[in-house]
């Protein structure tokens, strides 16, 4: 269920992701802190979204003997300065084998996190995304998609360069994590496209959400971005579009019926979510979710190319 009570924003560097999945890696840890350190190393299990963590600080532990400061060496590199040391004899079995496990189980964790956002990437996405299908299929209930593009991303690149246009990205990846449910799946489809998966959530339940994260965009991004000396005249919006599996069961055709809302959001002036309707004539129809206007799409072919036009519903 989806609460209507306003959502506490939680400022991202990246937004780390809530952890769908079940399985836990066991990481061994020492007793006693490596070298004498006096942060301890105490626990004893932690999951993927911990091992970033981890590995930092291992890396800061061992730092006297090798220069392990993050982003120094790409893991592969990492682990094989590890082996030549503990050739060398520069570590002890226990510590060799704990830092490699926590690298392994980082490749891992990337393999299927877009780094820039920490959110799932694209391959990752789909195999949830099969998962929760397969479920909804069994159970018989109502999944949502929702296909989110921040607006005007391009001239933010162009404009500020890439290394404001990436920090966007991160802000805006972190409002979407504060607002989704532990059980939704989010991931960046691509440039400035994200994809959200909702399980048991019909578009009108999904609707409570997608206009809080609407809403909420510009002012929690801009507020993110000030307490990092960034500052841009342009407010970052996002469009949305919404269907569910009560239009289509077949995962293709939800994300093109999803892409098609998301074009009407655009078209009806951005900075809006629409939801896409099958009505019972089988027409379809597009609901702008901020005025609660409903739309036909009408297409004409101008200069050999399709254009679409919304026709408003009068009720």
């Amino acid at each position: 269920m989806i609460s209507e009570s306003p959502r506490k924003v939680t400022k991202a560097a990246g937004g780390t992701p809530e952890r769908q999945r079940r399985d836990i890696i066991t990481v061994r840890i020492p007793d006693k802190d490596l070298r004498g350190a006096t942060t301890p190393l105490d626990r004893t299990i932690m999951d993927p979204s911990q091992i970033k963590d981890y590995v930092r600080r291992l890396r800061t532990e061992m730092k006297g003997r090798r220069d392990f400061s993050e982003g120094a060496l790409h893991w592969t590199d990492q682990a094989r300065v590890l082996r030549e040391g503990y050739e060398r004899g520069d570590f002890k079995p226990a510590e060799y084998d704990q830092i490699v496990g926590a690298l392994i189980a980082e490749k891992e964790y990337y393999g299927e996190i877009d780094v820039l956002t920490e959110t799932y990437n694209r391959r990752a996405f789909l195999q949830r995304a099969k998962e929760v299908f397969s479920a909804a299929e069994r159970e018989g209930t109502t999944v949502s998609l929702a296909i989110l593009d921040l607006d005007r991303f391009k001239p933010i690149n162009d404009t500020y360069g890439h290394d404001t246009g990436d920090a966007v990205l991160q802000q805006a990846a972190g409002v979407l994590q504060s607002d989704k449910r532990t059980e939704d799946v989010l991931a960046r489809w691509g440039g400035e496209e994200f994809v959200l998966l909702l399980p048991k959530t019909t578009k009108e339940e999904a609707a409570i959400l997608i206009q809080r994260i609407v809403q909420g965009m510009p002012e929690a991004v801009e507020e993110a971005l000030s307490e990092m000396g960034i500052r841009i005249d342009q407010s970052v919006t996002v469009s949305v579009g919404l269907v569910d599996t009560n239009h289509t069961t077949d995962p293709d055709d939800l994300f093109k019926a999803a892409d098609s809302a998301l074009y009407a959001a655009k078209s009806l002036g951005r900075n809006r979510a629409a939801s896409l309707t099958r009505e019972p004539d089988e027409s379809l129809s597009f609901t702008d979710l901020t005025s609660g206007d409903k739309y036909k799409e009408r297409t004409e072919i101008v200069d050999n190319q399709e254009v679409r036009h919304y026709d408003k519903i009068e009720e």
